[in-house]
C-alpha cells in the first residue's frame, strides 16, 4: 500500500486526447492506495480510479516505489480492451513502446510488454512482410515444459505479421510468452529460399541480465 500506481491509457483515437498528451501518445494516471483504497478486516485491500469518457484501446498499469538511481515496479502489466480487435499495431501508433526500451535490437526492435514480445520496424520492406518469425525459448527449470520438449530443452513457435499490423510502412508483430520462468529467447526472422532458408536476422536475450 506504500507504492504509487501508475495507468498509461491508450485511446482508440489519439484525437480524445490534450494537446499535451498527444506529444506521448496517452493519457497518465497517478494515484496513491491512501486516496481511493481500502483495507477490510481480514487484511485484504483494494483501490480503484476513473478511466476517461472515451473508448480505450489499452491500458498499461502498475506500482512503483522510488529507490536509489530510479525507480522499482513490484508489478506492471498491459491489457488491451478491445481484445483481439486492437492488434499491438494500433496501440503502438498510440505510445506504448515509446516508453519502453526493446530487450532485443535487431533487424527488428523487439519489446518486452507484460507476457508478450511485441516485434516492430519503422520501415518494412518486402522481405520483413514475407518472412516468418521464429523463436524457441528456454525455460529456467526443465520441467517446466511439457514431457515431449523435455529432451531438446526448449519450446518453439513460428509466426508471421498480421495485414492490419502494417501501416505507413510501418509493421508490428506479436508473441504470446508462456507463464513459467524463462532463462533464455531466441528469435529471428527467415525466408524459404531454392536451396533452403535464409535467415534475415537472429539475436537472444538472456532473462538474468
Amino acid at each position: 500500500t506504500a507504492a504509487r500506481f501508475f495507468a498509461s491509457v491508450f485511446p482508440v483515437d489519439a484525437n480524445d486526447l490534450s494537446a499535451n498528451n498527444k506529444l506521448r501518445g496517452y493519457h497518465a494516471i497517478e494515484f496513491d492506495f491512501g486516496d481511493y483504497g481500502a483495507i477490510d478486516a481480514d487484511g485484504r485491500c483494494w483501490t480503484e480510479v476513473a478511466l476517461p469518457p472515451y473508448p480505450i484501446a489499452a491500458l498499461h498499469t502498475g506500482q512503483y516505489v522510488a529507490v536509489d538511481g530510479g525507480y522499482h515496479y513490484p508489478w506492471e502489466g498491459h491489457y488491451r480492451v478491445g481484445g483481439v480487435n486492437h492488434r499491438v499495431g494500433a496501440v503502438a501508433e498510440f505510445g506504448l513502446l515509446a516508453d519502453s526500451a526493446p530487450i532485443i535490437r535487431s533487424e527488428f526492435d523487439v519489446y518486452l510488454i507484460s507476457d508478450r514480445l511485441i516485434y516492430a520496424k519503422e520501415q518494412c520492406g518486402a522481405d520483413d512482410i514475407a518472412a516468418r518469425f521464429f523463436i524457441t525459448i528456454t525455460p529456467a527449470y526443465a520441467d517446466s515444459l511439457p514431457a515431449s520438449l523435455r529432451e531438446r530443452g526448449y519450446a518453439d513457435a513460428e509466426f508471421d505479421i498480421a495485414e492490419d499490423t502494417i501501416s505507413d510502412g510501418k509493421c508490428w508483430a506479436e508473441a504470446s510468452l508462456p507463464d513459467y520462468l524463462i532463462a533464455e529467447i531466441r528469435t529471428g526472422q527467415y525466408l524459404a529460399v531454392a536451396d533452403g532458408y535464409k535467415y534475415l536476422w537472429e539475436a537472444a536475450y538472456h532473462f538474468d541480465e
